[in-house]
C-alpha cells in the first residue's frame, strides 16, 4: 500500500477494478485519509463560468493553456459556492440541493438542503463549505438572517457522513448586526473566511460602515469576528473588497480610481490559531480607469487573474498580470458577469465511496424537446426518492420538487421516453404525456400514423430518410442497453457497438 500511496488519481481508480482486494483497500477510510491532497504540475487550476445560456468548466495548466473539461454537469444551472482541498461545492434549484464534486475523480454527490418553517423572515441564504483537517470530511454551512432588518442568524451545519442538519446555538453565533459578503470566502486550514461588515449610526441619524473578518471553524464550529487591520485601507476610500486565498494567506483585494487611472491593491492575511498575526501589502497594480477588476485567484507562479469589466464591452473577460510587461493581458476568456470561479486543482480520493448523484444532467442535442407549457425544454433530473434513486426523468422546467411546485406536471422517466421512440419509429419526436407526477408510466403516445411502405420494397432498398431513421433506431438501442446495464457498461460496449455495426452493414446503413 505504500507504494500506491505514491500513485496519481488516475492510476489508483483503475486498479480499483483489477481485483477486489484492492478495491477494498484503495476506497478504505484509511487509505483516502492517509493519502490527503496532492497538487499536479499538469493542472494550475479549474475555471467555471457561463457565456450566453450556456455553462463551461475550463482546465488550465502551469502555462495557461486551457482545455474544456468534460464534467457532464449542467454548469449553467450551478452556482459555485467554494472549493476547498480540489472539491467544489455548488447550489442550485433556487438553494433547495448542494453538489459536491471532486473533478479529479469526476464524482458528485448531491445533499438536499432543509428549510426550516420558523424562519420566515429570513430570506438571504449564503452556503459556506470546507474539508475538515486530519479527517477529510465535507461539512457544509448554512446561514440565514433578514435581507433588509437587523435580526437573529439562524445557522445549520451538516457533513456528507451524517447528512444530518442540526442548528447551533444563539451563544455561538455573532452578533446579530453583522453581515456577510456572499460572493466569496476562503477555506484555509479547517476555517471559512468572509468579508463582514456592520453599520452604526450616529446621533444624527448618519449611517457608518466598518468592515469585519468573519470566520467559521469546521471543527469546533465555532464563528469569530475581528476588525478589518488598519493597514487595508487606501486614503479615504471605502472599496467593495474581496476575499480570496493564495497558499495559507487570506487574501483582501479592492478597485480604487484615482482619475485617469485606478489601481488594484491585495493585502496577506496570516492567521495564528484563529486571529490575525500579520497583514502586508501584496501589490498595488495600476490598469486604465475603464477597466474595472476584481480579484479571483492566483497562478502557480503567484501572479493574479482577474476579471475584468471593460467600459462598452458587454462580457467580463480573464485576465493575467504579466510581470515583464507590468500589464494585464486577456488570455482568451469571455463569460456573463460575475460568473467566473477558479477553484485550485488537487488531487484526492474525497467522494470516492459515495455513489455518484446528479440531480441536473446535462442533455445532449438529441435529448432537447420542447415542454408542453411553451416554457422552454424540458429539464433532465436524477431522482433522489429511496425506491427509484438515481434513475434519470424528464420534467417542466418551472417545476421545483422541493417546493412541491412541479410547473405544468410534465413527467416522464427516460428510459420509458427511449422505449417510446424505439417502439414507434414513426412517432413525433414530442409526444403527449400524462400530466400526473406521480404516475409516470400513464400517459398516451401521441403518436402520428406511421408511414406506409409498399411491402415489396426491402429496408435495405427503400428511401434514404428510412435508412437514417433505423440508423437512429440502432444507436437508441445501444443506449439504451448501456443505460439499463452500466455496470456491464465497460465490459459490454465493445460487443454492443460490434453488433450495431454489424446490424448497420447488413441492412445497408451508414
Amino acid at each position: 500500500m505504500d507504494i500506491m500511496n505514491r500513485l496519481p488519481v488516475k492510476s489508483l481508480l483503475l486498479f480499483r477494478v483489477v481485483s477486489k482486494q484492492w478495491k477494498f483497500s484503495i476506497d478504505s477510510f484509511d487509505f483516502i485519509r492517509n493519502y490527503g491532497c496532492r497538487e499536479r504540475n499538469t493542472c494550475c487550476f479549474n475555471l467555471s463560468f457561463r457565456h450566453n445560456n450556456q455553462g463551461y468548466i475550463h482546465s488550465f495548466d502551469e502555462n495557461l493553456t486551457f482545455r474544456n473539461f468534460d464534467s457532464n454537469l449542467d454548469v449553467f444551472s450551478l452556482k459555485p459556492v467554494a472549493s476547498s482541498e480540489g472539491v467544489w461545492c455548488f447550489s442550485y434549484l433556487q438553494n433547495s440541493f448542494l453538489l459536491l464534486w471532486n473533478p479529479s475523480i469526476k464524482k458528485s454527490v448531491g445533499i438536499s438542503v432543509p428549510n426550516y418553517i420558523r424562519q420566515p423572515d429570513s430570506p438571504k441564504m449564503i452556503f459556506g463549505f470546507g474539508i475538515r483537517p486530519v479527517t477529510l470530511e465535507p461539512t457544509i454551512l448554512k446561514i440565514n438572517y433578514p435581507l433588509y432588518t437587523e435580526g437573529p442568524w439562524f445557522v445549520s451545519v451538516s457533513t456528507l457522513s451524517s447528512r444530518t442538519w442540526y442548528n447551533l446555538d444563539y451563544d455561538c453565533l455573532p452578533r446579530p448586526s453583522i453581515r456577510i459578503k456572499r460572493s466569496g470566502q476562503a477555506v484555509i486550514d479547517g476555517k471559512n473566511f468572509w468579508i463582514g461588515s456592520e453599520k452604526f449610526y450616529n446621533d444624527d441619524g448618519i449611517s457608518n460602515k466598518i468592515y469585519l473578518i468573519v470566520s467559521f471553524d469546521l471543527v469546533t464550529h465555532q464563528f469569530h469576528v475581528q476588525d478589518m487591520p488598519e493597514q487595508v485601507v487606501v486614503g479615504e476610500f471605502s472599496p467593495p473588497y474581496y476575499i480570496s486565498q493564495l497558499g495559507d494567506s487570506v487574501i483582501i483585494s479592492g478597485s480604487f480610481d484615482f482619475g485617469n487611472f485606478r489601481f488594484i491593491y491585495a493585502w496577506a492575511l496570516d492567521f495564528q490559531d484563529g486571529f490575525i498575526s500579520s497583514c502586508s501589502l501584496l501589490f498595488n497594480f495600476p490598469h486604465p480607469a475603464g477597466h474595472f477588476l476584481k480579484l479571483l485567484g492566483f497562478t502557480n507562479g503567484n501572479q493574479p487573474i482577474v476579471e475584468a469589466e471593460i467600459v462598452q464591452q458587454w462580457y467580463r473577460s480573464l485576465q493575467v498580470f504579466h510581470p515583464i510587461i507590468e500589464e494585464f493581458v486577456n488570455i482568451g476568456v469571455e463569460a456573463n458577469r460575475d460568473s467566473f470561479f477558479i477553484g485550485p486543482h488537487k488531487e484526492s480520493l474525497i467522494l470516492l465511496t459515495e455513489p455518484n448523484y446528479i440531480a441536473i444532467m446535462k442533455m445532449v442535442p438529441y435529448e432537447a424537446f420542447a415542454c408542453r407549457c411553451g416554457k422552454g425544454d424540458v429539464v433532465l433530473r436524477e431522482s433522489y426518492q429511496p425506491n427509484t434513486r438515481g434513475k434519470l426523468y424528464y420534467a417542466c422546467p418551472r417545476s421545483k420538487p422541493k417546493e412541491n411546485d412541479f410547473g405544468c406536471k410534465f413527467f416522464l422517466w427516460k428510459e420509458e421516453r427511449v422505449r417510446l421512440l424505439i417502439s414507434s419509429p414513426g412517432s413525433s419526436s414530442t409526444p403527449s404525456y400524462s400530466s400526473e407526477p406521480s404516475s409516470p408510466n400513464s400517459y398516451s403516445s401521441g403518436t402520428t400514423t406511421p408511414q406506409n411502405h409498399h411491402s415489396g420494397t426491402s429496408i435495405s432498398g427503400g428511401c434514404s430518410n428510412c435508412k437514417h431513421l433505423l440508423a437512429k433506431i440502432k444507436v437508441l438501442e445501444a443506449a439504451v442497453e448501456m443505460h439499463m446495464h452500466p455496470e456491464q457498461h465497460t465490459r459490454n460496449s465493445t460487443a454492443l457497438l460490434h453488433e450495431l455495426y454489424n446490424d448497420m452493414d447488413n441492412l445497408g446503413l451508414e
